[in-house]
């Protein structure tokens, strides 16, 4: 292999890139993986949900759909590493926006529906900048892989109140008040 002109584990990268590419290696190794570690935290978490609730008498099973959403972030979180790792050609790093800075939608998303104009209150899950190694025909350059999950501050017209609960014009409920 090295007398081609590639190295080892450069060959292992570029494995590793298209296999967490193919639906079928997804369905069958890293979802299955996902749903052991979802279960595993779940199981791990259920003492400490029993003692924060007031009834006497705990559920027996965790909320499915919360269980689920879990194995959907492990199953996002594995595929993201995994692509991030594989990467030969670009150096990654994770973004935390501040409070007050001004919402950018080629680097954040909003948390709610609706792209709205303001500044962030808080970052949610950070972006992810690439920064792609330049070659003779092109210089080096940075783009957002994954733009950041942000919660922004809402203009007065923007809110509608329903009772003691702030929602969103896209009918997404907020904080009480």
């Amino acid at each position: 292999m090295e007398e081609r002109g590639y190295s080892f584990d450069e060959y292992i990268k570029h494995v590793a890139s298209k296999q967490i590419q193919d639906p079928e290696f997804r369905e069958r190794s890293v979802k299955p993986h996902a749903e052991k570690l979802a279960h595993r935290l779940a199981l791990s978490l259920r003492p400490h949900f029993q003692r924060l609730k007031s009834v006497k008498e705990p559920k027996e099973r965790l909320d499915r759909a919360w269980v689920e959403n879990l194995e959907h972030a492990y199953a996002s979180a594995i595929i993201l590493k995994q692509r991030i790792e594989a990467a030969d050609n670009a150096t990654y790093e994770y973004v935390w926006f501040h409070g007050d800075e001004a919402f950018n939608l080629e680097t954040m998303q909003s948390h709610y529906s609706g792209e709205r104009a303001g500044s962030v209150v808080a970052t949610l899950l950070p972006g992810i900048k690439a920064t792609y190694k330049g070659s003779l025909h092109r210089p080096s350059f940075e783009r957002f892989a994954y733009r950041a999950k942000v919660l922004v501050a809402a203009f007065e017209n923007d809110i509608k109140r329903d009772g003691g609960t702030v929602v969103g014009n896209d009918g997404a409920h907020g904080l009480q008040v």
